[in-house]
């Protein structure tokens, strides 16, 4: 029997249901809080600009039929994209990240970025298949699960544009699951407008805690658009499926995630330029360690060891990973709204984090609570 490959929505829907007639972006009548559109036959809110015309907020929303399909098929099609064009992209200019809307980090259920959105952060990187090994002793579950092997990838690179003194190195992982949709792992070994050397393989986290004047870099005030923790990121999506798709009865996850390096480094005191970090990750060899990971149970618990990340091919610069390519970055709010008890164990010097209560609504229901279009 032939299998017809179901692919991804590219198309947004809308808040009530509506078909945009234009692209999706935010506006600065919310302070480019939320992404909107403006809609067809009649559908949606009128503007009070003349003349007056529809519109309505975006979701972007995937499709059962596609996601139903195994995580082999799913990930199949999506390494052919990313081989398809192995021509770099370049880091755009930093100010777009103020006129787009940080909450479609956070609410895009597609591997691909909405159309005309840009990757203001992480802009160039190098992708490779990566096996995740997990320890037979991980308490966790889903992708987490003891003694777990997950196939996916990994999109190395730096989180800005280089500077005179290095990069700032950052990691985004993709795991495709069967039947629901894909797992995402972000990690960064901090915040700064500085450069870090030039060694990609340095201490990495979910939460970044080591931050000068965080609430006051304007990135994090954009952040704060999305969420009141904006230096931590949630894990609980990450243990509630495994690659097959098999739900957690009571998903059990980690507080955070440490990736500590492994058999590989780049030298750290010599200057590159892009392209030539981008040969430094080609030259990484498969099956190479590249990390240990390492994860506290619960904001007072030990850091302790529960599995490796391994190289399943070469690494490869690829047009459609740096234009295209979405990781889902998840509130750590819906990991308080599972484990409640750890908002009164987080440290003083674990902040900035405002927790507040978790909230139910989904994004695109705030942008229309608070319309001032």
């Amino acid at each position: 029997m032939l299998h017809v490959f179901v692919r991804q929505n590219t198309e947004p829907t809308t808040l009530k249901g509506c078909k945009c007639k234009s692209k999706c972006g935010a506006h600065d009548g919310i302070l480019f809080r939320c992404d909107w559109c403006y809609t067809e036959n009649g559908c949606g809110v009128s503007s009070m600009i003349p003349p007056f015309p529809k519109y309505d907020y975006c979701h972007y929303l995937s499709n059962g039929n596609y996601e139903k399909q195994t995580w082999q098929t799913k990930s199949r099609s999506l390494w052919r994209k990313l081989a398809e064009n192995n021509t770099r992209g370049d880091f755009p200019k930093p100010e777009y990240l103020l006129v787009e809307s940080v909450q479609t980090s956070f609410d895009n259920q597609w591997d691909h970025l909405p159309h005309g959105r840009k990757k203001v952060l992480h802009g160039v990187g190098s992708v490779c298949r990566v096996r995740l090994q997990i320890s037979i002793d991980s308490p966790y579950t889903g992708i987490l699960a003891a003694g777990e092997t997950t196939e996916g990838l990994i999109r190395m690179g730096s989180a800005i544009k280089f500077k005179p003194d290095g990069i700032v190195p950052g990691n985004s992982f993709k795991f495709m699951r069967t039947g629901v949709h894909s797992a995402n792992l972000l990690t960064l070994h901090k915040v700064s407008s500085k450069g870090l050397g030039w060694d990609h393989f340095i201490n990495q986290s979910t939460h970044v805690n080591q931050v000068e004047n965080f609430k006051q870099w304007v990135g994090g005030q954009k952040f704060n658009q999305a969420t009141n923790c904006i230096n931590k990121l949630g894990l609980s999506d990450l243990c509630m499926w495994s690659q097959n798709g098999t739900k957690a009865a009571t998903p059990i996850f980690p507080w955070i995630i440490h990736l500590e390096p492994g058999n590989i480094h780049f030298p750290a005191n010599i200057p590159v330029t892009v392209d030539e970090l981008m040969k430094e990750y080609s030259g990484i060899p498969e099956g190479s360690l590249i990390y240990t990971l390492h994860a506290k149970a619960s904001p007072k618990a030990e850091l302790k060891q529960f599995g490796v990340v391994e190289t399943m091919s070469s690494c490869q610069t690829s047009q459609y990973g740096d234009k295209n390519l979405f990781f889902r970055h998840q509130r750590i709010e819906e990991d308080f709204a599972l484990r409640p008890e750890w908002l009164n164990e987080i440290d003083e010097d674990e902040k900035p984090c405002d927790p507040g209560p978790a909230s139910t609504q989904v994004s695109v229901q705030q942008c229309a609570s608070r319309d001032v279009r």
